[in-house]
């Protein structure tokens, strides 16, 4: 039975895909996905969703973008990677690199650990983020910077 959504597919295509305007922005973590690199290194994606004055005025309240965060975690002779506290193998190597994501994102909603990051208790927690655009392949994309805690308080 054919539905009538009263909006072709490439109209439907095109809003969907309607980069959000370069602002600054309220979000809270409205959900995570623990997953991979390309590389295999392991990684969290982030869906942050935006609110607030700002988001009403540019008309994407409620609209998310994805903010990946790569873990610090120990590559293996064999290129392969573990998540683990310990040193997995003695040829391991601790990898940090792209990790100030991790960082700016935990600054910008007010959270710490110690020995284990959950994810979940991340879950709601809010902050500031500022959108801006690069092209790639051809289309505008979002690049996304999160504002510390202490700086939108201050």
């Amino acid at each position: 039975m054919p539905l009538e959504l009263g909006i072709s597919f490439e109209k439907l295509e095109a809003e969907v895909n309607k980069p959000i305007p370069e602002g600054d922005y309220e979000f809270a973590i409205a959900g995570y996905n623990l997953t991979e690199t390309q590389e295999g290194r392991p990684m969290i994606s982030w869906r942050l969703e935006l609110f607030g004055q700002n988001a009403a005025d540019a008309g994407v309240q409620g609209r998310s973008v994805l903010y990946n965060t790569p873990l610090p975690c120990w590559q293996l002779p064999d290129g392969s990677y573990e998540l683990k506290a310990e040193k997995p193998h003695p040829d391991a190597k601790f990898i940090t690199s792209g990790t100030n994501f991790l960082v700016d994102l935990c600054k910008g909603v007010g959270y710490s650990w110690e020995d284990e990051l959950d994810p979940e208790e991340m879950n709601r927690l809010s902050g500031w983020l500022r959108i801006t655009h690069r092209e790639w392949q051809g289309r505008p994309r979002e690049q996304v910077r999160i504002y510390p805690q202490e700086r939108v308080e201050g």
